[in-house]
């Protein structure tokens, strides 16, 4: 059980995928062919209970990364003291791992609970005035629910950016990962063997 227990680097390894994966997922597969397939209330609803458990798990698993790379690689620590031009690889691998935790958790805590109050602020105006935000030319919304549609833009601008952080800082260390992994003589002789 040593291969469960003290395999930091597996362990790391595994859960960069996990969340990886499910980024990539939610971010340009699950989202769109949910926003394509279901109507517009629907769809915010499912949203507003999906996006709670992602950026939890998000941030959960990102900031795990961020700790099990400090034990993998105490040397990063160090390299954020010094003046950032002198910083080494796997201190910007630990900057965009910590980047990668912020930006789940303030989409978790901030940015996803305003967006979603919003989402159901403006399905009531819209369920009592028979209004529907984006059909209805912007010149004849009610303001109340124009004010709603330019909230929704800002925060969901803003939680985009934040995810597209996200998607950046763990492509670039999975890639980072995978100039190691490449580099080490166990690969070329499990590729020799198959």
């Amino acid at each position: 059980m040593d291969i469960v227990r003290h395999n930091i680097a597996g362990w790391h390894i595994l859960m960069l995928t996990a969340v990886g994966g499910m980024t990539y997922w939610v971010t340009f597969f699950g989202g769109p062919l949910q926003y394509k397939a279901l109507p517009r209330h629907m769809f915010g609803s499912l949203q507003s209970k999906v996006f709670p458990v992602y950026f939890g798990i998000g941030t959960l698993l990102s900031s795990a990364l961020t700790f099990t790379f400090t034990r993998l690689r105490p040397d990063s620590l160090k390299g954020l003291a010094l003046d950032p031009r002198r910083m080494g690889g796997s201190s910007w691998q630990l900057v965009g791992l910590g980047v990668a935790a912020a930006a789940y958790g303030v989409n978790w805590a901030y940015v996803g609970p305003l967006t979603t109050k919003v989402i159901f602020d403006r399905h009531k105006i819209e369920n009592k005035t028979g209004q529907d935000a984006y059909q209805t030319r912007p010149e004849k919304l009610k303001p109340d629910l124009k004010q709603l549609n330019m909230e929704f833009a800002r925060l969901h601008g803003m939680s985009s950016a934040l995810n597209l952080a996200i998607v950046g800082s763990l492509t670039y260390h999975a890639l980072w990962l995978g100039r190691y992994l490449s580099d080490t003589p166990v690969v070329p002789a499990i590729v020799k063997e198959l």
